[in-house]
């Protein structure tokens, strides 16, 4: 049996980050300025915490070779993972800024970026429940039968 993939599992930090990080962003609007510093702190962990999530996602990758039904599926995915991570990014640029708009602007990046990030779960859960992805259901039944078969009384 092949290990675990481990992208499936380091994703939900970016993602739980992010999308918080976007609540706040809106929460900001009605409860002011305190609530802007902790969306802050969520986006940019969501940065830090997507570039590992990204790099097994690569080295998953090669699980697809054999499925090129899923080559579209999978540029697709990656395409909307790093437009979101573009505008996470530049939301949290545009917080540095003194600009008077650099508010909107970044409230604007920060819900563009959870729209994308939807897109780029769609398209990841396809990969696995379409393509079957990182799923080894052969293995996984063979092995389940030889360990609920081997105590059996065999018949003769």
């Amino acid at each position: 049996m092949k290990p675990h993939p481990i992208h499936p599992v380091l994703v939900h930090f970016p993602v739980a980050c992010w999308s918080l990080g976007s609540v706040t962003d809106i929460a900001r609007l009605f409860f002011g300025g305190g609530v802007a510093e902790v969306s802050s702190w969520l986006i940019s962990a969501g940065l830090i915490l997507s570039i590992p999530a990204m790099l097994t996602g690569l080295l998953d990758l090669g699980n697809t070779k054999n499925n090129s039904a899923a080559q579209d599926t999978v540029i697709t995915h990656v395409s909307f993972v790093l437009i979101t991570w573009t505008f996470y990014a530049a939301s949290v640029f545009m917080r540095t800024q003194a600009m008077t708009s650099a508010q909107f602007i970044s409230l604007a990046l920060s819900i563009g970026g959870l729209v994308c990030l939807g897109f780029a779960g769609w398209y990841g859960g396809k990969l696995v429940y379409s393509h079957g992805i990182g799923v080894q259901i052969k293995e996984l039944s063979e092995d389940r039968h030889r360990r609920d078969t081997q105590n059996l009384p065999q018949v003769k």
